[in-house]
């Protein structure tokens, strides 16, 4: 139940004396994890903090492809399954950092990021051709790639600049794989 539902409750809890009402306010904020989070960050971090959390995703990220290449050079069998939960967790990475952060900008760098990660690490070979296992994966890549350019259109023009060429990379490879069926099928440009 919400506390605006019981607008007696609201009123008796405005007018505890300040005090209680910080004791009550701890006690509510150490139960919710992401709530400490989000407090740290616009309290007690700056713009400098924001780059340091933007390098330490990306260094997960690196590390999570370095673990890709490395698995398959030792030839051994990577399910496109497989890699798509390897992305999916890259992308956990991005959605917890938004979720603190609530940083667009942020936001679009680490997701094309990850793009830009999947199509030079060694697994890319998955998006050659369609296959019957791979099917899942390249939808999901075409829909990780929708996500990035509904963000960036909503970018200033002067950010939407700055991340075109990567984003055009991006597209480019996805239209001469697999990928670009699913690219055509969502209705997602050539370049941006």
């Amino acid at each position: 139940m919400l506390i605006d539902q019981i607008p007696l409750l609201k009123k008796a809890v405005i007018d505890l004396p300040p005090a209680e009402k910080d004791k009550l306010l701890l006690k509510l904020i150490s139960k919710d994890p992401i709530l400490v989070f989000q407090l740290e960050y616009k309290l007690l971090e700056d713009e400098r903090d924001l780059d340091n959390r933007v390098d330490n995703v990306k260094i997960e990220i690196d590390k999570k492809i370095s673990w890709i290449d490395k698995y398959l050079s030792q030839e051994r069998n990577y399910s496109p399954g497989y890699f798509m939960m390897d992305v999916r967790e890259m992308s956990g990475l991005v959605n917890e950092h938004v979720l603190i952060t609530k940083h667009k900008i942020s936001e679009v760098e680490l997701r094309v990021y990850i793009l830009e990660g999947i199509i030079n690490c060694s697994a890319n070979i998955l998006f050659l051709k369609r296959t019957r296992h791979s099917e899942k994966l390249l939808a999901y890549f075409a829909g990780r790639v929708k996500n990035v350019l509904e963000k960036y259109v909503k970018l200033h023009e002067d950010l939407q600049f700055d991340f075109r060429d990567r984003i055009n990379m991006v597209l480019d490879y996805a239209n001469k794989t697999a990928i670009k069926e699913y690219l055509e099928a969502l209705q997602l440009p050539n370049e941006v």
